[in-house]
């Protein structure tokens, strides 16, 4: 069955009310984190805090000021509480460096997980310094935002006064986690991407068995041969050291710096999420086991069908 934008928003919006029934039977405040700039990511957390709020829910987003000025300040969204905070990545950069990696990687049939991070932080454009010594690339670009925010002391006690009963926050960034430590309140993983092996079974503690279940950008299917179960398990282990170390890592950093959970590192905060929802389907992905508190809500960008073109006979 193939859902449409509305329809998945509503499939959200329900796993919280079933899984969250104490909390949603009175008027909750929920916080959306920071949104990931201007990508799909962003464009779809903002859809999710305007169906929270016509829901009834209190609904407040902590993002850039930068953000904020080019993609949301226009649109009519009086119902739903900002609170802002200045980025030192000007906003135009980190956008060049977002789209750069999306073309010369994301956008390559030949590109693929481990690809993607060795060349990324190997770069040499994109590792000129900053004059405070920071990296310019994609995998410290979240980080940079999180130190950010959390260094706003003004942000950080407007946050914590107003005793929020959920996090929600998308996979790639995930501001959600850190925040979930300082505010002492739970949180939510959303993936507007399918689930990954490497990146999110794992920490889903959701089983995942390299002989049916194919790493993300593997090329292989759910049937594999004894060879390709070989590669599919090397791929799996390579590219779960490389995403801890190019994009986790520097949110370990962060903790540090903050001192924030010493007796935890970034993965295993990421793992006390009260739930997981993915943009996906059984329709369009391999059949995997996936524990209770996962699921699986594809068509989130869709939206209604749009009529055909009127048919012309060409002769």
């Amino acid at each position: 069955m193939a859902y449409t934008s509305k329809q998945s928003l509503g499939v959200i919006v329900l796993l919280f009310i079933i899984f969250y029934k104490p909390v949603l039977a009175k008027k909750n405040k929920i916080l959306m984190a920071k949104m990931g700039g201007f990508s799909s990511h962003a464009l779809f957390s903002l859809e999710l805090a305007k169906t929270l709020s016509a829901r009834g829910n209190e609904v407040w987003v902590v993002d850039s000021e930068e953000t904020y000025k080019w993609h949301i300040k226009d649109q009519n969204l009086s119902e739903i509480q900002f609170v802002l905070f200045q980025s030192t990545i000007p906003y135009l950069e980190a956008k060049q460096i977002i789209s750069r990696y999306v073309a010369t990687q994301l956008g390559s049939s030949s590109a693929n997980s481990v690809l993607q991070y060795q060349v990324e932080s190997e770069d040499t454009e994109l590792n000129r310094r900053l004059p405070d010594g920071r990296t310019r690339d994609i995998f410290h670009l979240a980080s940079y935002d999180l130190d950010d925010m959390i260094s706003n002391p003004e942000v950080m006690t407007k946050l914590k006064a107003v005793g929020f009963d959920m996090i929600v926050g998308d996979t790639v960034p995930l501001y959600q986690v850190t925040l979930s430590q300082l505010l002492k309140v739970p949180f939510i993983n959303f993936g507007l991407l399918p689930m990954a092996p490497s990146q999110n079974d794992r920490f889903a503690y959701s089983p995942s068995n390299a002989a049916y279940v194919p790493e993300r950008m593997s090329f292989l299917t759910d049937t594999m041969t004894f060879k390709e179960r070989v590669k599919n398990t090397l791929l799996y282990w390579i590219t779960s050291f490389f995403y801890y170390k190019y994009c986790l890592g520097p949110m370990d950093d962060i903790l540090q710096k903050h001192n924030i959970r010493l007796d935890a590192n970034f993965g295993q905060l990421m793992s006390e999420a009260q739930m997981w929802i993915f943009n996906s389907d059984f329709v369009v992905d391999f059949p995997r086991p996936i524990n209770p508190h996962v699921k699986f809500v594809g068509g989130v960008m869709s939206g209604p069908a749009s009529p055909l073109d009127e048919v012309r006979d060409f002769e």
